[in-house]
């Protein structure tokens, strides 16, 4: 119920319902019952916490969604293990945040976490997203070299899958290296 509220922008709803889920798979998965799906609750607990610290961050509540983030990193991990596509999927949204609030330090070392881990999932399609933004910190650190290999590497990984939202992306951030070592 908590997507379909924030999909008909009752946010106030969608957020009783995300913390009234996250409650009761909590309890769920810490107190499970006689012949419980155990597992299931788990998988469903990291979902939510993805969808909600999503919420958060489209409503720029970004201390509040880094931690949900971490905490959906965290079960996950626990119940595919680190390489797995939703853990790249998490790593970059920790890296996301952490740039929004200005800690490029995070952000790069959860980037650089994430390329690492996506390297050993060939078939993984938005991994050019992942080398675009990591592109995206080395060029505003000014670290022109590693931007262009990252950026190139997105755009290469993009290509092979076909996926053209990853080459616009990964293309934007050719040019704007492109504009800034011009000047």
């Amino acid at each position: 119920m908590a997507k379909i509220y924030e999909e008909k922008t009752d946010f106030v709803k969608a957020e009783e319902g995300y913390k009234f889920c996250l409650k009761n798979l909590d309890h769920k998965v810490k107190s499970p019952g006689p012949g419980s799906e155990s597992e299931d609750a788990t998988v469903l607990l990291a979902m939510t916490l993805d969808w909600y610290a999503r919420f958060l961050l489209d409503r720029e509540r970004l201390e509040e969604a880094l931690n949900y983030f971490k905490k959906a990193y965290n079960l996950c991990t626990s119940i595919y293990g680190e390489v797995h596509e939703q853990t790249v999927v998490l790593l970059n949204d920790l890296g996301t945040i952490s740039f929004l609030r200005g800690n490029m330090d995070d952000a790069m070392t959860y980037l650089n976490k994430a390329v690492e881990i996506g390297r050993h999932l060939p078939n993984m399609e938005d991994l050019s997203s992942v080398y675009v933004n990591l592109g995206n910190i080395y060029l505003q650190k000014r670290m022109f070299e590693e931007a262009k290999k990252y950026c190139k590497e997105g755009w290469q990984n993009a290509k092979r899958h076909k996926n053209s939202e990853g080459l616009q992306e990964a293309t934007l951030c050719l040019d704007e290296l492109k504009k800034v070592t011009r000047s």
